[in-house]
């Protein structure tokens, strides 16, 4: 007897071959788990050299024109420059934007104050 014919020998006796487990259920959980941790900002302060630091922020979804106005704002809140590269090592393409300083708490500030996104979406990293 191999276990096909096992599976279908406990099917016979009404015994639940998932186990009990919801399949869909389990399935529609981890995709908004997903989802979860896809729409969350991350802010990463990551030291350049002894004394000068960069801010890099990540998963924050704007179109090529929103990305150049929000460049432009961040940097005359912040006083420094900044700029945004595609990434090219993930499948999304998505948009990494760097600033020169650690200025993880301003950028956070300014995404709240002008995209009005809540303060548990955004997560800083380093």
């Amino acid at each position: 007897m191999d276990f096909k014919d096992f599976r279908m020998d406990i099917k016979d006796f009404g015994i639940d071959t998932n186990f009990g487990i919801d399949i869909d259920l389990v399935k529609e959980n981890e995709k908004k788990l997903n989802d979860k941790f896809e729409n969350i900002i991350h802010i990463r302060k990551v030291k350049r050299n002894n004394t000068k630091y960069i801010t890099i922020v990540e998963n924050f979804d704007l179109d090529k024109e929103e990305a150049k106005k929000f460049i432009s704002m961040a940097q005359k809140v912040i006083n420094s420059s900044g700029s945004f590269k595609i990434d090219k090592e993930s499948n999304e393409k998505k948009k990494v934007f760097i600033f020169n300083g650690d200025v993880q708490e301003l950028i956070k500030k300014t995404i709240i104050e002008e995209y009005k996104i809540d303060e548990n979406k955004i997560k800083f990293n380093g």
